[in-house]
């Protein structure tokens, strides 16, 4: 849905801006997305990881989860400590069936998945968390690095944090 609706918007501007529809429609075809934004980065075991690291609070995490409405999410999380009010993610944690934490706000949001009764699990960094992944079965359709979270409890920025992951996923 994420997406369609970047395609939608950009559609109408396209169309007040009198652009042809075959250019319209062959940029569509040929975009790839953008690096850090619900990435596609490779097929892991049977899910398909997605590395989502822009996501630097709790409204684009739920952003996130909303792209996957059907299908059963293995989330990664977590990341610098600030407050925030969890429950703007009740309506889009449904899909959500196991979590795996990390960083500096790490025990935050176990408390908050497991008083919504989800699988949670913590780790102290990134490495940790992608560790698990190999050592351990994935039943979730989806993996999706989406840190909700502020990257500089462990990183530089987002962009680091998100190339940190594709490396330990490929």
């Amino acid at each position: 849905m994420h997406n369609i609706e970047n395609i939608l918007a950009s559609i109408a501007i396209c169309k007040i801006l009198n652009i042809d529809n075959e250019i319209i429609r062959n940029t569509i075809k040929s975009f790839q997305g953008i690096e850090h934004r619900i990435e596609y980065v490779c097929q892991f075991k049977n899910s398909k990881v997605y590395n989502d690291s822009k996501s630097t609070n709790l409204f684009a995490l739920r952003h996130a989860l909303e792209a996957f409405p059907s299908e059963r999410v293995l989330l990664i999380c977590g990341g610098k400590y600030r407050e925030d009010n969890f429950s703007f993610l009740d309506d889009a944690i449904g899909n959500v069936n196991k979590v795996l934490i990390f960083g500096e706000n790490r025990n935050v949001f176990l408390e908050y998945f497991q008083n919504k009764k989800i699988n949670a699990v913590t780790f102290h960094n990134l490495e940790e968390v992608v560790k698990y992944l190999y050592e351990n079965e994935v039943y979730e359709e989806i993996i999706l690095f989406s840190p909700g979270s502020s990257s500089q409890d462990q990183f530089k920025n987002y962009e680091e944090r998100g190339r940190k992951f594709k490396s330990y996923m490929i």
